[in-house]
């Protein structure tokens, strides 16, 4: 899970297992934002961090593939044909895909090493080319050697465990440092996740068209595509509830954002504890002139005071210090597709955080955005702020819903009341708007998922009155008809019923959907007479308990339904 640089520096990389969040789970998120800043506490000593939120695009017919093995044998014709169509328009729709998130950390080099394994764990590659040539050993051999653990990426490993970090593994590593080549392109992660050296990558060609400035050209064999960076510039002094990667996430386009942290010295020669004294007996100064012409100073003047005494106060107590740029990367098949999903960003955002075009560094942010690049002597677009703020963006931290394989139900909305008539929005833009698509495979909830809180099948379908729960139970009851599981469906008013015959007697039907007719023929209809006594309690455990039981069960389902 290592790369090395050109600046003679290994980083390590780990993906970042997210955890779920919804609207109603305040203290969570509230709980990983703090998870978040203990974890940037704890890497201080490593000096250089990345962050990187980007859309993994999903495998859709490799999901649908796992679904089919729980096909019943009978009901393998119609469950590979819908699964097959399912794909088919949803690819139709453009990319699917899920956020992913990634953890980058520099090794920190000793400035002896005391064997020879030390040498080959700490020198550039190609060095360590010539230097294993010169011991009679094959340059095929290297990826050996520095397979081998090192100590700080083992240390760095045993400590990320318990944030729910692991590394990521090879083939991982070389898709993601491929993808930064071929965004918007069209590819197989199978055939992009061997390419190991930078030569591999230099037949992309990064470019600036003169006739559209602000954007870079990207040109690979895969074809071409274009992309903007787009740096965050003012930011409020107080960052609380920013969620920025959680902005990300809920835009209706791919969007990647990505974090260089640097942490530099507190004290000493060059440290920022000599800076803060210079600026806290400036800003005296100014205050005191003010007061003594009686003028009243300005509010910026006392905020950014403010902040000066307190990021001296953190420095004096040794807690770290944080310098940071961010970038959102937007990319897209065309110049017109860029620049408006750019403008979308800027402007949702623009009441609280500044974001920029930055027609004029885009080259130059590409390449700091890269893999194993350290924030390094950068200038423009410099923050330097607590490490708490940075926890406020909400890394790895979603709010989805569903499973990762399953039949395709519909998708979250993300748009809420901000719709173009709040609550009254048309159903299909809040479809279109949203890029979170929910699966379900109910036969799955049942096999005893790992952390799974139960292993029953139980599911409460809750909602306003026509808003569709009838019609997405009738649903789930067809995907399971599929599966290899019997379902029992309890329909009062017999309406299934009435409309399956009739759909199975109608010729269009019989004609144009032969599976779906052939499926319906198969199932059974049983009619229970409530006036009957023998049907008594049939279905309703209630009805044959005794009464003191009946009770008991009654309680126990409202108990369940809200604790």
């Amino acid at each position: 899970n290592c790369l090395l640089n050109g600046e003679d520096c290994i980083w390590a990389y780990y993906h970042v297992f997210p955890r779920t969040i919804s609207k109603n789970t305040p203290k969570k998120t509230q709980e990983i934002k703090e998870m978040m800043a203990r974890l940037l506490l704890l890497l201080a000593d490593y000096e250089d961090v990345e962050l990187v939120m980007y859309p993994r695009t999903m495998n859709l017919r490799t999901k649908f593939d796992t679904l089919g093995k729980g096909f019943s044998p009978d009901s393998q014709a119609i469950g590979a044909y819908y699964a097959k169509e399912t794909v088919t328009l949803l690819e139709r729709e453009g990319q699917v895909y899920r956020p992913s998130f990634i953890l980058g950390i520099k090794v920190k080099e000793k400035a002896t090493v005391e064997s020879f394994h030390d040498v080959l764990n700490l020198i550039w590659l190609d060095v360590a080319g010539n230097l294993a040539r010169l011991f009679g050993l094959e340059v095929d051999d290297l990826e050996i050697l520095f397979s081998e653990s090192d100590p700080y990426v083992k240390e760095m490993t045993q400590l990320l465990y318990s944030f729910s970090i692991r590394p990521l593994v090879k083939k991982e590593l070389l898709y993601l440092n491929r993808l930064q080549y071929i965004r918007g392109m069209a590819h197989k992660v199978e055939e992009q996740n061997n390419w190991e050296v930078l030569k591999d990558n230099q037949g992309t060609y990064v470019r600036i068209p003169k006739e559209h400035k602000g954007l870079l050209q990207l040109e690979d064999e895969l074809g071409t595509s274009y992309l903007a960076l787009l740096p965050i510039g003012e930011t409020p002094e107080n960052m609380r509830n920013c969620d920025l990667f959680q902005f990300a996430q809920d835009l209706s386009f791919p969007a990647e954002l990505r974090m260089k942290i640097h942490y530099p010295r507190l004290k000493g020669q060059g440290g920022i504890g000599l800076k803060l004294n210079w600026l806290s007996e400036r800003f005296k100064t100014e205050h005191k002139e003010l007061v003594q012409n009686d003028e009243e100073p300005s509010e910026r003047l006392l905020t950014v005071r403010g902040l000066v005494k307190h990021l001296k106060q953190r420095v004096d107590n040794g807690q770290p210090i944080v310098d940071w740029i961010a970038c959102f990367i937007v990319y897209g098949q065309t110049v017109e597709e860029v620049r408006q999903n750019s403008a979308t960003i800027i402007q949702q955002l623009h009441t609280t955080i500044h974001i920029h075009r930055a027609k004029n560094d885009q080259r130059e942010l590409f390449y700091k955005c890269l893999l194993g690049q350290p924030l390094g002597r950068q200038l423009h677009w410099k923050h330097r702020t607590t490490v708490e703020a940075v926890g406020e963006w909400l890394f790895s931290a979603v709010s989805e819903l569903g499973m990762e394989s399953g039949w395709y139900i519909g998708r979250q909305d993300t748009l809420g009341d901000g719709g173009s008539r709040g609550e009254k929005t048309p159903l299909e833009e809040l479809i279109y708007a949203s890029n979170r698509f929910v699966f379900l495979n109910l036969l799955a909830i049942a096999e005893g998922i790992k952390g799974a809180l139960f292993d029953a099948p139980h599911v409460a379908v809750t909602g306003k009155t026509g808003k569709g729960k009838t019609f997405l139970v009738g649903l789930l009851f067809l995907y399971s008809s599929f599966m290899n599981v019997q379902s029992l469906f309890v329909d009062p008013k017999g309406e299934k019923r009435k409309w399956f015959t009739k759909l199975i007697q109608d010729p269009y039907y019989q004609k144009h959907y032969p599976l779906f007719v052939e499926h319906l023929q198969k199932m059974s209809f049983v009619t229970l007479d409530a006036t009957n006594p023998r049907n008594y309690g049939v279905l309703d455990p209630i009805v044959c308990l005794s009464r003191v039981d009946a009770k008991q069960v009654a309680q126990d389902m409202i108990d369940e339904l809200s604790p």
